[in-house]
């Protein structure tokens, strides 16, 4: 077995540097108690809370998901404004100070879009994808 000398040394050197200084009679100074939100006492952080969730309604979050979903959006479509703007207006509704920044990015959009599989001797075996469609779904 090799023993390392010199990080014993070392660490016996160290060591009472790392432990507190504490005159004979004399208290520790006392920390200050820390400032956390809710560390100490937990009725404010509990009421905030409280209120927001009592927030979350599942009818109200159903009626805006239809909204949003009513038609693609895909982005830098129309529709895609339209939804940016019925956002910010919810936002704005809540008391928030919002904007819609416009940006200029390059956005490739596929001309076609077509998925084909042939078996080994190259014959056709499927081509899609087919359009989708829901009945009833605009």
């Amino acid at each position: 077995m090799v023993r390392k000398p010199f990080a014993c040394l070392l660490l016996l050197l160290l060591a009472p540097a790392a432990l507190p200084a504490q005159s004979a009679g004399a208290a520790a100074p006392q920390a200050a108690p820390p400032t956390v939100f809710g560390y100490g006492d937990f009725t404010a952080e509990s009421r905030i809370e409280g209120t927001f969730l009592a927030v979350p309604d599942a009818q109200l979050a159903g009626r805006h998901l239809k909204i949003l979903t009513a038609e693609p959006h895909l982005a830098a479509t129309p529709e895609d404004r339209k939804t940016a703007e019925y956002v910010a207006q919810k936002f704005r509704d809540a008391g928030l100070d919002t904007e819609i920044v416009s940006y200029r990015v390059l956005l490739d959009q596929p001309k076609v879009v077509r998925v084909e599989a042939f078996d080994a001797a190259g014959h056709l075996l499927m081509t899609g994808p087919t359009r989708e469609h829901v009945p009833g779904d605009p």
